[in-house]
């Protein structure tokens, strides 16, 4: 039979083991490190655009002449809100048909999207975890270790017990990650991100944005957060007054040329007429500008609503709000993109 002092000793040793377990948890409480799976690296082009016109329905939204973009680049869509961003990047995946011209990817790339509505698409009785294995057992090549995938849901900001919950009870913002993560497992030669960075802390956003200028496929992405465009981009596709060509600068130059044109846009000093010289001004039509005034109206409510489900999906889920965002998204596009017509 174990003597006192001998039983002392042994509760002490499990007692230490214990401490040391605690200590482990607590100091691998280090900044999110993000690891995407190798793709296939080649060089020479990996998309064509040939006088591509891209849009809704019959509605063209954007046109280009010739667009071409080689593997490697990681290309920020960049524009105004409602000018097409989304549109292109729905077009390339494959979503939305050419209204015009064409548009191909390089033989054997394999393209992934993300886009800010494609986590209303989940089941709701999937196991967050269950997915993220799926995309990388259907990914092609050798299967992650599993600790590589644990420590890329990590870095999204799910621990354990989050990974054992069913998507019906994750937020929008759960979901928004979720799909990220297995987008990023898929072993895509191609990822097209449509604000990526939505969701996602700023430890998250910075180890992302690392991951992609250490990725060897190709990237296309919108983002509205400056310091991720810079860090992330060198090559830039600019969206603007219906049209998306190749910006001849780099993302330095790209605001630099926006702050320049947006001073150049401050009215001129008046300049001294003489008293008798009269100018006539052109009658408003009131006709375009009640429509002018229509379309901004639209246009501020489904902003306004927008922002409402989000706001709520970011705090728990709900079918049906999410399948409304879903539609508004595009809705939303549309509308920003004929007031713009109007208003230009």
């Amino acid at each position: 039979r174990a003597s006192t002092a001998t039983r002392a000793s042994s509760k002490a040793k499990e007692l230490e083991k214990l401490q040391d377990q605690f200590l482990d948890i607590d100091v691998d409480d280090r900044d999110p490190c993000i690891r995407l799976p190798p793709c296939e690296t080649r060089k020479g082009w990996a998309l064509q655009c040939d006088g591509l016109a891209v849009g809704y329905g019959t509605r063209t939204v954007a046109t280009c002449a010739i667009v071409d973009l080689d593997r490697g680049f990681r290309c920020a869509v960049l524009g105004d809100n409602g000018q097409g961003k989304t549109t292109v990047l729905r077009s390339l995946a494959g979503q939305l048909p050419p209204l015009g011209g064409v548009f191909r990817w390089a033989q054997g790339l394999r393209v992934g999207l993300y886009a800010q509505d494609v986590y209303t698409a989940f089941s709701p009785d999937m196991v967050a975890e269950d997915h993220l294995f799926r995309c990388a057992r259907e990914a092609p090549g050798q299967n992650p270790p599993r600790q590589e995938i644990f420590d890329l849901a990590g870095a999204l900001l799910f621990g354990p017990d989050d990974l054992k919950k069913k998507v019906g009870v994750l937020s929008g913002g759960e979901r928004a990650r979720l799909c990220l993560g297995g987008l990023l497992l898929g072993k895509y030669d191609v990822l097209l991100l449509d604000e990526p960075t939505n969701h996602l802390d700023v430890e998250t956003v910075e180890a992302l944005a690392d991951a992609l200028v250490g990725f060897p496929g190709t990237v296309l992405f919108t983002s509205h957060d400056r310091a991720f465009t810079t860090k992330v981009a060198n090559r830039l596709i600019e969206v603007g007054d219906g049209a998306f060509s190749l910006f001849p600068g780099d993302y330095a130059t790209y605001c630099a040329q926006l702050e320049a044109e947006s001073d150049g846009q401050a009215p001129p000093p008046k300049a001294e007429k003489p008293k008798t010289q009269t100018i006539a001004k052109p009658a408003p039509d009131k006709s375009k500008q009640r429509a002018l005034e229509r379309l901004e109206k639209r246009v501020a409510e489904l902003t306004a609503e927008r922002k409402q489900l989000e706001s709520e999906l970011s705090t728990s889920y709900d079918a049906r709000k999410g399948q409304r965002l879903a539609a508004l998204l595009p809705e939303l596009e549309q509308a920003e993109a004929a007031w713009m017509e109007a208003a230009g």
